[in-house]
Formats: C-alpha cells, sequence, structure tokens
C-alpha cells in the first residue's frame, strides 16, 4: 500500500492542529489578544 504526498501533509496538518488544540494554544492566543484590546482601549 503506497500513499503519496498529498497524504502525508493532509496527516501532519491533522496532527499539528491536534498538538495546538491539545496545548490549549487557540485559548492562549485569544486570551493574550483580549488583554491587548482592552490596553488599547483604555489608553484612548
Amino acid at each position: 500500500m503506497s500513499f503519496d504526498a498529498t497524504f502525508w501533509v493532509a496527516v501532519s496538518f491533522v496532527i499539528f492542529f491536534g498538538i495546538l488544540v491539545y496545548f490549549k494554544i487557540p485559548k492562549k492566543i485569544n486570551e493574550l489578544l483580549g488583554n491587548m484590546i482592552t490596553d488599547i482601549k483604555k489608553r484612548n
């Protein structure tokens, strides 16, 4: 059974985003951006 490069790119893409979700990276980015937004609003 032979898989082409597209299959392995798809597998690595799913694994990469799975790792991001596992370590809660999107939540951390969202909190960081939220803090930046509130800081900018306070300045103006």
